[in-house]
């Protein structure tokens, strides 16, 4: 799941994630995500924030879901502007929850996300 209010910024996401074999799910609403994950934890693989434009209410959401037993498990992605760079502090990250900063290339994100969903090794 792709959070992201630029309308462009969802193209290119939704372009480059699927070339990569993934089905984006979009929504422009940081909120409504951390609600849809609320309601089913396994909403999407990963949820990815961008908080270019939409600004604290991504670090905010996506601080939230460590907050509730329900989605603390939850994959999760924080894309910072070099502008923000001083959230990355407030940002509570794991090792399944990653802050990235921008510019990224899109192979660089495609790269962090197979880490993140990549299957458990057997054991």
């Amino acid at each position: 799941m792709v959070v992201e209010s630029n309308q462009q910024m969802q193209d290119l996401f939704r372009d480059g994630l699927k070339r990569a074999g993934y089905r984006v799910l979009l929504t422009s609403d940081p909120a409504r995500a951390l609600a849809r994950f609320r309601q089913d934890a396994a909403a999407a693989e990963c949820v990815l924030f961008n908080a270019q434009e939409i600004g604290q209410d991504a670090l905010d959401q996506f601080n939230a879901l460590d907050e509730d037993a329900k989605t603390r498990f939850v994959r999760a992605v924080l894309l910072l502007d070099p502008s923000q760079e001083a959230w990355k502090e407030q940002a509570k990250t794991a090792a399944h929850r990653l802050v990235l900063m921008m510019p990224l290339k899109m192979k660089d994100l495609r790269a962090a996300l197979s880490t993140l969903i990549a299957p458990a090794p057997a054991g």
